[in-house]
């Protein structure tokens, strides 16, 4: 009888615990639920916080390199503006040399004032196609952070669910743990009288009070 209790001890009987299985945490009827609120809130902070710091770097990287390829771009621009400059004194030089010539005897090629407008546009055009390239750099620099503010709101907002997902789940006992200690039988015997037609079942023991009660 003591190994059929033990048996049914173990079939049956599950204390309910609280849970949250996403962050592997438990606990017992000794935890309040409040409290157990709170541990769950910490851990997700926690696990939040890891993951929000690598998302972070992860765009930090991707935007340094935009950025780091803009200053190049700026200080190209720069350059491509000064040579622009440059090639339009020159064209401007090549060209009132050119209408002089026409009122001199000396003549001036018209090819040399060619070769100098063809130059100033293509200094213009390398001038035109830096400004392109750093408006592009600037506009996925946008993008980007734009990105990395939704990732981390999205991480927040999941790791915020994932804190609240708390159950109650059943956890039965390792037949190994079931120990009987004590297991006895008590024998309360019974008197079965007729009377007057009527079955009567009557107690055929007495309890006797005593001084502790």
């Amino acid at each position: 009888m003591a190994g059929d209790f033990q048996e049914w001890s173990y079939r049956n009987v599950a204390v309910t615990v609280k849970a949250n299985e996403k962050l592997k945490l438990f606990a017992g009827s000794d935890v309040s639920e409040e409290r157990f609120n709170r541990m769950c809130e910490k851990a997700a902070a926690k696990l939040r916080d890891v993951e929000m710091t690598k998302a972070d770097r992860a765009y930090d990287k991707k935007i340094d390199r935009v950025a780091d390829k803009l200053v190049r771009e700026e200080r190209e621009l720069r350059e491509d503006e000064e040579e622009h400059s440059q090639r339009k004194r020159e064209e401007g030089l090549s060209h009132a040399e050119t209408v002089l010539s026409l009122f001199s005897s000396r003549r001036r090629s018209l090819s040399s004032s060619m070769s100098k407008r063809r130059m100033t546009a293509k200094a213009k055009a390398d001038v035109e196609e830096s400004i392109e390239a750093i408006a592009g750099m600037q506009k996925e620099i946008e993008e980007l952070e734009a990105e990395e503010k939704e990732i981390l709101a999205e991480i927040s907002e999941r790791w915020a669910e994932v804190a609240q997902d708390v159950s109650e789940i059943p956890v039965n006992p390792y037949k190994k743990d079931v120990d009987v200690t004590l297991f006895g039988v008590a024998w309360l015997p019974h008197h079965v009288v007729e009377s007057d037609g009527r079955t009567l079942e009557m107690a055929g023991f007495e309890f006797k009070a005593t001084e502790h009660g």
